[in-house]
């Protein structure tokens, strides 16, 4: 008896794992050629968007490179995905096309990057968690 419901729960078990896996596969097919565009930083709980006139952009390819716009500029880094969503940017380089001015924020954008730790997708919204409490938050 005991062991029927033993392999019982190990089949139980291997279904939900097999089913989060599924999920994590999803979420990663989701993220992956996807161009996504910085809404806002939430800064520790203090919101900073973009100016208007700037764009700011992240897009992940098949190839483990991550590409997108900082203001004027392109980036290109290469990323790592280890499992729970953990997310690494590596070798991030950055063309150096003066722009922006003071209003500029591609540093700050550049230090969150280089500083992600994880990330998630909910709905059309791309989270990318960096420093202690902080996230950039990007829109499909």
């Amino acid at each position: 008896m005991k062991v029927g419901i033993y392999i019982g729960l190990c089949f139980i078990l291997l279904f939900l794992a097999c089913d989060l896996d599924k999920d994590r596969q999803d979420e990663t097919k989701e993220l992956l050629n996807t161009l996504w565009t910085l809404e806002f930083f939430d800064i520790e709980g203090t919101i900073l968007e973009p100016p208007k006139d700037q764009l700011y952009t992240i897009q992940f390819r098949d190839d483990s490179i991550a590409s997108g716009k900082i203001d004027c500029n392109d980036f290109c880094a290469n990323y790592l995905i280890i499992s729970d969503n953990s997310l690494r940017l590596e070798q991030l380089r950055v063309t150096e096309m003066g722009c922006g001015g003071d209003q500029s924020i591609s540093n700050r954008y550049i230090l969150a990057l280089e500083d992600a730790k994880s990330y998630e997708i909910h709905n059309k919204y791309l989270y990318i968690y960096y420093g202690d409490h902080s996230r950039l938050i990007f829109c499909r």
